[in-house]
């Protein structure tokens, strides 16, 4: 499979943030009625410098260094699982009425594409240091997207609890539906690449995760939030409040060791000790409870690199048509 060549169908719009509408305009969130976790990006209030300067300043005030390739990989694979695996219709099969995965199952779920796709990138990024002024190889970017897009969408990769894509699909159209969502965006990523090359468009994508999924493994809270997660179960007279009355955790020995395992990656649990963490309040802990501030950027720089990725050629939109109100993603 490959992607060179394809621009995404007419009227693709992911639904995601991934490609600001025509006539975008920044939204102040940290203004009344704005998100009240949101702060002011420190000195950033007009984003109109050179956009890859913007991408690595904003990494830094994120947390992680856009040069290592580790902590790049890391977090664009969380970027690339949150977008195209968990923001799909995995969501509407996980959502009441069809509720074909619970919340501890789609933990595990959600680490072990994570998993998966950083190992992919792991093994076909460049070696450092990045050519981050050259568009690179577009056929390296191509190849690798297009290899993303087919392992996430294979009807018979397997999930942590031994059942396939094709099994946890609801109907044949709904794994289609996904199939198609996981698709456009590898194509729309690929295409990204070729145009601004590919160092940019994983920078922007390890940005947005470690903006909008800091609690996810791998990214920058985890250790943080696991290592308050271990001392509560082990000291109960620090539970959370919110936390269901769960008793010791099955299969490990102590709050420690489950930490550990936590570390490891989710999907690295069985599903008896997956379904204790949530009891116990793994997903109910917030950066106050284990000593982190947000960070001081605002979701506005995030949707400009966006924006910026988004700027088309003008043969671009010819080519795709006229982008539609809504549409797919």
């Amino acid at each position: 499979m490959t992607l060179q060549g394809l621009v995404p169908p007419e009227g693709f719009e992911p639904s995601h943030g991934l490609v600001p509408p025509t006539g975008f305009e920044p939204v102040h969130c940290c203004e009344p009625g704005g998100n009240p976790e949101c702060h002011s990006s420190r000195g950033s209030g007009q984003v109109i410098a050179d956009q890859g300067v913007l991408a690595r300043e904003v990494a830094w005030k994120l947390g992680f260094d856009p040069d290592d390739r580790s902590s790049l990989a890391d977090l664009a694979a969380v970027g690339i699982a949150r977008l195209a695996w968990r923001d799909s219709p995995v969501e509407d099969w996980h959502a009441v009425p069809q509720q074909r995965i619970s919340d501890s199952e789609l933990m595990r779920a959600s680490a072990a594409v994570t998993r998966a796709v950083r190992d992919l990138l792991v093994t076909e990024l460049p070696p450092s240091p990045w050519p981050r002024d050259s568009v690179g190889d577009d056929g390296d970017a191509d190849r690798m997207f297009a290899d993303l897009a087919g392992m996430l969408s294979a009807p018979v990769r397997r999930l942590p609890d031994g059942r396939t894509l094709e099994e946890l699909a609801p109907a044949r159209e709904d794994l289609m539906a996904f199939v198609g969502h996981v698709q456009e965006h590898a194509r729309w990523w690929a295409d990204r690449a070729a145009r601004h090359g590919l160092h940019e468009v994983l920078l922007v994508l390890a940005c947005h995760a470690a903006l909008w999924c800091r609690r996810w493994w791998l990214a920058p809270d985890w250790p943080y939030l696991i290592g308050e997660f271990g001392r509560r179960v082990s000291d109960p007279g620090h539970r959370a409040a919110y936390a269901q009355d769960a008793g010791p955790p099955p299969d490990v020995a102590s709050g420690s060791e489950l930490r550990d395992l936590l570390a490891a990656g989710p999907d690295r649990l069985t599903a008896q000790l997956a379904s204790y963490c949530l009891r116990a309040g793994l997903g109910d802990l917030r950066p106050a409870d284990y000593g982190r501030s947000v960070p001081p950027v605002s979701r506005h720089p995030i949707r400009v690199l966006w924006q910026h990725l988004a700027g088309d050629p003008p043969d671009f939109r010819a080519r795709s048509g006229p982008r539609k109100p809504g549409g797919s993603g």
